[in-house]
């Protein structure tokens, strides 16, 4: 609901009272304008944690790859010891 109307898709006046929920239902028409405007202030707010973290996350892991570069301890890095462990047993060498 709140996605539709801040596309203008659709407006609050023509979602029929029975479709919109229980609570939503009993307000007056300028009651679920503030309502609605309430819920998509603390929906934007979310959305702005959620990138921030997002990219303190995404800054983490470049950090913590470009620590680790060269380190053998990576998983990729242990797939790649494992199989040439098994490799080795068939008498087969990786460079």
């Amino acid at each position: 609901l709140l996605d539709e109307l801040r596309k203008k898709d659709m407006k609050l006046e023509d979602v029929e009272k029975k479709m919109l929920p229980e609570n939503m239902q009993k307000m007056t028409a300028e009651e679920q304008a503030e309502y609605i405007a309430e819920k998509q202030a603390a929906r934007d707010t979310v959305s702005k944690q959620i990138q921030e973290i997002s990219t303190k996350r995404n800054d983490f892991i470049k950090q913590k790859l470009a620590e680790d570069k060269g380190a053998r301890s990576g998983f990729d890095q242990q797939v790649v010891d494992a199989l040439k462990a098994q490799a080795a047993k068939k008498h087969i060498r990786y460079e």
